[in-house]
């Protein structure tokens, strides 16, 4: 991180950014470094909401970074989602998207499909209300990706 710090003060880097870093990682970087991560890429989205993880970020004002925000494709699958997207008439990516971004986070979705690319920008035409948030709160929990709780 001494090098990022120098590269940021020699003005070649603008932010530096972790991955997948969990409170108690987290905690440890920030006591040894000079200049603090602006962003922390973790797994989000409606099945693994990661409320603690979000609310620690968003306390030392570290922006979240979503990956899978769709669920690692799933959202199409899921019942709550597919029921909520029927109520906005949105698809279900759009309300995936739409959680992330009402969670305060930065969605980064995956397609090489060039409408889906244009629909998932498409996502201010509706809100999720607190009963929507409610059934998605309901969701099973189901990580897609490895889970950094289980490294030291």
């Amino acid at each position: 991180m001494e090098y990022l710090a120098k590269i940021i003060q020699e003005e070649k880097l603008k932010a530096i950014g972790v991955s997948n870093f969990e409170p108690k990682h987290l905690d440890e970087l920030l006591a040894n470094c000079e200049i603090k991560p602006m962003v922390n890429q973790i797994e989000l989205h409606p099945a693994f909401r990661q409320k603690e993880l979000l609310a620690y970020c968003q306390e030392k004002n570290i922006k979240v970074m979503a990956y899978m925000p769709l669920m690692a494709g799933n959202c199409q699958n899921n019942e709550v989602i597919k029921q909520l997207a029927q109520k906005h008439q949105a698809t279900p990516a759009q309300i995936c998207l739409w959680w992330v971004y009402q969670q305060g986070a930065i969605a980064i979705p995956k397609s090489k499909n060039k409408e889906r690319i244009i629909e998932n920008t498409q996502i201010e035409n509706f809100s999720l209300d607190k009963e929507d948030m409610d059934l998605i709160d309901a969701i099973s929990e189901k990580k897609y990706d490895w889970d950094p709780r289980e490294v030291e």
